[in-house]
């Protein structure tokens, strides 16, 4: 596994008729992931009908949380970072 038992996951999904801004979504997925220890980037783009949301954590279920409480979502993507997936085959 990698480093501590962490698995980070990309989870990148679209909030459609979001009741908020995609900076307030940004804010609020920043908060939220803040302190745990294999969160990576954050972004979220987009305004209006549709945002765009890509973070890196260890906790998918939190960010797809957030989204959800943003508006409905579609393309939902949650899968094993890349780098993890190379570094568990290597060890």
């Amino acid at each position: 596994m990698s480093r501590a038992g962490v698995r980070p996951y990309r989870v990148e999904y679209l909030v459609a008729d979001a009741v908020c801004s995609a900076d307030a979504l940004r804010r609020e997925l920043a908060a939220s992931l803040a302190d745990e220890p294999g969160r990576g980037a954050i972004a979220v783009a987009g305004d209006g009908p549709l945002i765009k949301v890509h973070v890196v954590t260890t906790r998918p279920e939190a960010a797809l949380a957030i989204g959800r409480a943003a508006g409905a979502l579609l393309d939902v993507i949650v899968e094993l970072r890349p780098s993890a997936v190379a570094h568990e085959r290597a060890a």
